[in-house]
């Protein structure tokens, strides 16, 4: 029975202190963002708020470049496990509605291409190899993708989801990204793409 009682003893130590690093873990990945966000929001002139807890949610709102940003993560609820997602929205003037779903071709998507799978071709050969392109008007996406300084952006940032639909802009990416150039380079290449939609309405 004192065997019994001390082995339960034990056991329960044990998943008390492997909980117990992982909230320190999960306390200090969010300082580290708090405080990447927070730096980074200041030097461009935005905002960084957070709850009073450590655990709160964080999220970076502002003008950027003449359009409304903001920044943040969100907990997509899987039936296994739970993954988060960092994402930015910018609002912009699509007055032309246009509809666009931009994003890293996979190898799957890529024998899709070559089996005769519907995306849109831009007539740029990188761009048309590295990205899966869906919209419409398929016209107004051919003219909106049709500048090289836009097409050279989408080049030089790895790992992009991008929507177009409605007044919003939205990149997902999953895991939080704390990487401010990363960000700082996501941000340019979303307020030009507002920019580019802006001009074809």
């Amino acid at each position: 029975m004192n065997y019994s009682w001390q082995t339960l003893t034990c056991g329960t130590l044990i998943v008390v202190g492997v909980v117990g690093v992982v909230i320190l873990i999960k306390v200090l990945q969010r300082q580290a963002q708090k405080r990447a966000w927070g730096e980074m929001a200041s030097q461009l002139g935005l905002v960084c708020e957070s709850g009073r807890y450590p655990w709160s949610s964080l999220a970076v709102r502002g003008m950027y470049r003449g359009h409304a940003l903001v920044l943040d993560t969100f907990v997509e609820h899987g039936y296994r496990r739970s993954q988060t997602y960092t994402q930015i929205v910018m609002t912009v003037n699509n007055s032309a509605g246009l509809r666009l779903m931009l994003h890293e071709a996979s190898v799957a998507s890529r024998v899709g291409k070559r089996l005769g799978v519907q995306d849109i071709q831009v007539g740029d050969a990188d761009i048309d190899r590295r990205f899966m392109i869906k919209g419409q008007p398929e016209e107004g996406v051919r003219r909106l993708l049709a500048a090289e300084a836009l097409r050279q952006k989408f080049l030089s940032v790895s790992s992009i989801h991008l929507t177009l639909e409605g007044a919003a802009i939205r990149y997902q990416h999953r895991g939080v990204e704390k990487g401010t150039e990363r960000l700082h380079s996501l941000f340019d290449l979303m307020s030009e793409f507002a920019t580019a939609v802006e001009q074809i309405g």
